[in-house]
């Protein structure tokens, strides 16, 4: 889920942000659901990203953020994301 998020913030734009989420959720792996493959490689897509100076810092923020953070984070991520 938070994958999901990180990637769609991504792609609207959000470098930071999703580089925080991606971050975490390199650190707490992928989910064990039927949509490893797909976490996993999206994962890898956004690792290609890590050349970007503020996206790599937001990774490693990600990475080290208490899990309370990361949850508040991606709560008030969620409304960056226009609605279709």
């Amino acid at each position: 889920m938070i994958v999901g998020l990180a990637e769609t913030l991504r792609q609207q734009g959000y470098l930071v942000r999703a580089g925080q989420l991606f971050g975490a959720a390199a650190r707490f792996g992928h989910p064990l659901t039927g949509l490893v493959v797909e976490t996993l490689a999206t994962m890898k897509a956004a690792h290609s990203h890590r050349d970007h100076p503020d996206f790599d810092a937001a990774w490693v923020e990600g990475a080290t953020m208490p899990l309370a953070e990361i949850m508040a984070l991606a709560l008030e991520s969620v409304h960056l994301i226009p609605l279709v």
